[in-house]
């Protein structure tokens, strides 16, 4: 697709059934700049406000297919952020390995990554795109990050979906049984005895 300043570029990819183990938040390195608390560097208002915007214009196209929205993961941002930053400074696009500087546990990832004037043209372009548009509308995924960098009026965006880990599932609980209840067989009737089976002779009691 081109518009009328430059080319917009887009790529998409997508791997899944692979789990990686938890990390904790203090493991997870601070920008210069972050402010107390925070996992992420300062960042631009104008590149917060287009992540913002391509979150919003997501959620509003999975909303119109019955979808629920994606929760935006700080993690998927830290790494979209840096991966951004990546393709601005090399002025070009292509995917990052997927499962790189990902902490949370999970099941399946995705990216999005693209160049082009606005965010109003790059959420058209991946629209337009079946393979991007796979991605946004993809029952799977629960968690979004998106980074924007701009460079030379060029913004260039990086969108990491995923399937979080699901939750084991627990084990049903199991009372134990009452040490007051007398399981044992009663005795049978004198008149019974060695004769044929009366009420408690020759027959199962399930459960005891």
């Amino acid at each position: 697709m081109r518009c009328a300043k430059c080319w917009i570029v887009v790529l998409a990819g997508v791997v899944g059934l692979t789990f990686t183990a938890p990390r904790s938040a203090s493991a997870v390195p601070r920008g210069r700049g972050s402010k107390p608390g925070s996992a992420h560097p300062a960042w631009p208002r104008d590149a917060v406000r287009a992540e913002a915007a391509f979150v919003a214009d997501i959620n509003g196209l999975r909303a119109s297919r019955g979808l629920p929205a994606l929760r935006v993961h700080p993690n998927l941002v830290d790494k979209a952020r840096k991966w951004g930053a990546t393709m601005a400074g090399a002025r070009s696009i292509w995917h990052s390995r997927l499962s790189a500087g990902v902490t949370a546990r999970w099941q399946k990832l995705g990216e999005n990554v693209g160049r082009g004037p606005s965010e109003p043209s790059l959420h058209a372009a991946f629209v337009a795109s079946p393979t991007h548009f796979a991605n946004l509308v993809d029952p799977a995924f629960a968690s979004i990050g998106v980074g924007v960098v701009a460079a030379d009026g060029t913004l260039f965006v990086s969108q990491v979906f995923m399937r979080p880990a699901s939750v084991r599932t627990a084990r049903a609980y199991r009372p134990a049984r009452p040490a007051s209840v007398n399981r044992r067989r009663p005795p049978l009737p004198a008149r019974q005895r060695g004769g044929a089976p009366g009420r408690w002779g020759g027959t199962s009691r399930a459960g005891l």
